[in-house]
């Protein structure tokens, strides 16, 4: 009987004792097709800006690779349950492709046409902030470009 209590005192003391996993940094992730050629991105920026919509705000992804050229989205009026941002002309959703950098003068091709899914929301996992991931698609307005097979993993930070 002794034997069976001291037996059951260790056990419950090394459960007890059992650290929580820790999650390691979030590594934001993005890749996609430029008119069938990849584009590898060697920088990524997420930032949030204001929107007009109480409880919502803008996520704005800034993509870039090795010869500077960019991928631009913004998820307008996201709420963190949206799982579908249209990328159509008039909608507030847009997907910018530019071979220089995004300024004032700048000559970029803006979507007239895809969307950017959301297919899943980390929010228990990472603090502060929370993992997004989907897909996007856009054909630019001005017929140059056509973004395919986008995809990312992205931690968007908090309010």
């Amino acid at each position: 009987m002794r034997i069976s209590f001291l037996f059951l005192f260790f056990g419950i003391l090394a459960v007890s004792c059992r650290k929580d996993p820790v999650t390691p940094p979030h590594q934001n992730s993005f890749s996609a097709s430029v008119n069938g050629a990849a584009f590898v991105p060697t920088t990524i920026e997420v930032l949030i800006s204001g929107s007009s919509l109480p409880g919502t705000r803008a996520v704005n992804v800034y993509a870039t690779d090795v010869n500077g050229h960019k991928v631009f989205l913004s998820m307008y009026e996201y709420d963190g349950a949206k799982t579908t941002f249209n990328l159509d002309q008039g909608s507030s959703s847009v997907g910018l492709f530019t071979l220089l950098d995004i300024g004032i003068g700048t000559d970029f091709s803006e979507s007239k046409s895809g969307e950017i899914k959301i297919e899943s929301f980390d929010k228990t996992n990472y603090k502060p902030g929370e993992v997004i991931t989907g897909t996007f698609h856009f054909e630019t307005d001005d017929g140059k470009y056509s973004m395919t097979s986008g995809y990312f993993s992205l931690l968007v930070p908090p309010n």
